[in-house]
């Protein structure tokens, strides 16, 4: 087992650890982006409406409620998983037998929440994004425990 400064032997975790933030700050800027999108678009088509962009980003437009919440519920699940998945994935890579298998169970669970997104409006979401996140949980929480 590496020491706790050990950056070669944590590698793979630093780098899930980056593409997790980088997956986090994609879904923030699309929840984002997409506000000022509807805003501009809608001025654009319907020049004499007076949608002001807070109606549009946290009010009742009707045109973007839908598609708004597929971008709120992305970036509120993908938060309220967060401490479950970080503090598993830290104590399978200081405690579980195989940093290599913490890595690939932590690419896997990003795989997934990237899907989120996709398969929100679409009713298969527990089937393929949330409940593969929460197995992937569970075998990262799981690594730890064989060892206690």
């Amino acid at each position: 087992m590496g020491s706790p400064l050990d950056l070669v032997y944590y590698k793979p975790i630093v780098q899930v650890l980056i593409a997790y933030v980088a997956l986090f700050y994609a879904f923030l800027y699309a929840q984002s982006g997409y506000g000022w999108y509807m805003y501009f678009s809608l001025k654009a088509a319907i020049p004499q409406k007076k949608a002001s962009l807070s109606t549009i980003k946290y009010g009742t437009e009707p045109n973007v409620v839908k598609d708004r919440l597929k971008f709120d519920r992305t970036v509120g699940n993908l938060m309220e998983q967060s401490v479950p998945f970080l503090v598993s994935l830290l104590l399978s890579a200081a405690f579980g037998d195989n940093i290599d298998e913490t890595a690939k169970y932590g690419w896997i669970y990003i795989a997934f929440r990237a899907l989120y997104p996709f398969v929100f409006s679409r009713g298969l979401l527990v089937i393929v994004s949330t409940l593969p996140n929460y197995l992937t949980i569970f075998a990262l929480l799981f690594t730890v425990i064989k060892k206690m």
